[in-house]
């Protein structure tokens, strides 16, 4: 019988605000699925969230809601990667992140971006 390995390997890097160490161990507390839009949250209060979203509109502002509630605006940071589907000599679309608060952030779509092929979002904070 092949005895047991007790003491498997990393699998993960924590890469919360207040980090893992011996002493602080950081692990999820809590995780949601729904669609393409998930969180989890960790248990020194640290929340990721994040999701698929092709509801742009040219030229306009639009906002889009958090999945979950953050506690403190101020900490979240932002990862926006939005898909261009023109071929090469098209023109190109852009997006700018304008502002969040604890529910929801802000996104301006420029004149292009009819060649969108859709984003993903993810959010970290507090």
């Amino acid at each position: 019988m092949q005895k047991p390995n007790l003491n498997p390997p990393i699998r993960s890097v924590c890469t919360t605000s207040a980090g893992a160490a011996s002493n602080n161990h950081v692990f999820i507390i809590e995780t949601y699925r729904n669609g393409t839009e998930w969180y989890r949250k960790y248990s020194d209060g640290t929340i990721e969230q994040g999701g698929w979203g092709n509801d742009l509109v040219k030229d306009a502002v639009f906002t889009h809601n958090f999945v979950t509630v953050f506690t403190d605006a101020d900490s979240v940071s932002m990862d926006f990667t939005f898909i261009s589907a023109s071929h090469y000599a098209n023109a190109r679309g852009g997006l700018a992140l304008a502002s969040n608060t604890d529910t929801t952030f802000t996104v301006h779509c420029d004149s292009f971006i009819n060649n969108n092929g859709g984003y993903y979002w993810r959010a970290v904070g507090k």
